[in-house]
């Protein structure tokens, strides 16, 4: 599970396109050191605009230049986590209930044993 601590609002920058069907897709920049952490395998994050770039990133007449200052990871410390339910990961697992989103320690992450976990 992924907080912000600060930048409030946090915006997530995508690209929206009606032209066939309304779609959008979320643009992704390299991962800062926490998130690189999750997303281990592809070591990418989605691109997070702090409050004072959200008005540049949809302004049309940002620049591409511009733009491109805007593609980098976020600083680390506007994102904190834990570890959440295995059943997230399983498509066949109910996953809609609010203690999902309830903290999990796990052995193999702090190398001590919960013997009240409900993994």
């Amino acid at each position: 599970m992924v907080n912000r601590l600060i930048c409030q609002p946090v915006f997530a920058a995508y690209i929206y396109s009606n032209s066939v069907i309304n779609s959008f897709s979320i643009i992704t920049t390299e991962a800062n050191e926490v998130m690189a952490m999750i997303h281990n395998t592809k070591k990418r994050m989605p691109l997070i605009i702090c409050n004072e770039d959200w008005r540049q990133w949809i302004d049309p007449k940002t620049t591409k230049e511009e733009i491109q200052e805007l593609l980098k990871p976020s600083p680390d410390d506007i994102l904190s986590f834990h570890t959440i339910s295995k059943d997230i990961s399983y498509r066949d697992r109910n996953t809609n209930y609010p203690e999902i989103q309830n903290e999990v320690i796990y052995q193999a992450i702090t190398g001590e044993v919960d013997l009240f976990s409900k993994t």
